[in-house]
């Protein structure tokens, strides 16, 4: 029959349809939202770093002026630093003595180091900072026995000044060298010079490794007369 609704489709009455109606209406009247309608959030600050503080080792002394230099120095003074404190609590009194056999003095250590400051600076030609010695050089060179005879060996003040006056201005004059000295011919002869043939090679060994060495005896020797260590 006409105007008989389909079987299964639901009948809405007039309020219902009212409501439905409004309901559309409401939904077509919103907004659409869009890319443009959204506030910009404001940007982040950027982190900062802080600068970064670098340590400086420089001092009041001139720039070496060879690569050779400036490997060797910082040796050689902190070796002058670890003298002062071996000698510096050791008694004047006992300076010379020997303990026990081949355990050689602190005097006669320090006398031989001091012969050898000049002989650095004449091999790197600064004949300049040569000056007499205040002993004589025989009591301590290479070869020579440590002797337990007291009043053999100078007073702990002349050999400990000679020491370090000496080493200082072994340590200048190998800051200056140019090249062309530390490139010359090791003047010595016999091992020595084998071990190392050029000038270069025997001052770094002079101001370096073989102060070490006569250092470390010092050592022993603080330790067997009941001293003890330093550093």
């Amino acid at each position: 029959m006409a105007g008989t609704p389909e079987r299964g489709t639901p009948t809405l009455d007039a309020p219902s349809r009212t409501r439905r109606a409004g309901a559309e209406v409401a939904r077509a009247s919103r907004p659409t939202p869009s890319h443009s309608s959204r506030v910009p959030r404001p940007p982040r600050p950027r982190r900062t770093r802080k600068p970064t503080t670098i340590m400086s080792n420089t001092t009041a002394s001139p720039a070496a002026t060879t690569l050779a230099a400036q490997l060797v120095i910082p040796s050689a003074e902190l070796l002058l630093g670890y003298a002062d404190q071996l000698v510096k609590t050791a008694p004047a009194e006992t300076f010379a003595k020997m303990p026990m056999k081949d355990v050689n003095s602190a005097a006669f250590n320090i006398g031989h180091l001091a012969i050898y400051g000049d002989r650095i600076c004449s091999m790197l030609g600064r004949e300049d900072l040569v000056t007499p010695l205040p002993f004589s050089a025989d009591l301590f060179k290479a070869g020579a026995p440590c002797l337990d005879q007291p009043g053999l060996y100078p007073e702990k003040d002349v050999l400990v000044a000679t020491f370090f006056e000496r080493q200082r201005r072994a340590i200048d004059a190998m800051r200056g060298a140019g090249e062309s000295a530390l490139r010359a011919e090791n003047p010595a002869a016999g091992r020595f010079k084998e071990m190392f043939p050029t000038v270069g090679g025997a001052v770094a060994f002079l101001l370096s490794g073989h102060v070490a060495m006569h250092l470390g005896q010092v050592s022993a020797w603080r330790r067997v007369m009941g001293l003890g260590s330093v550093g």
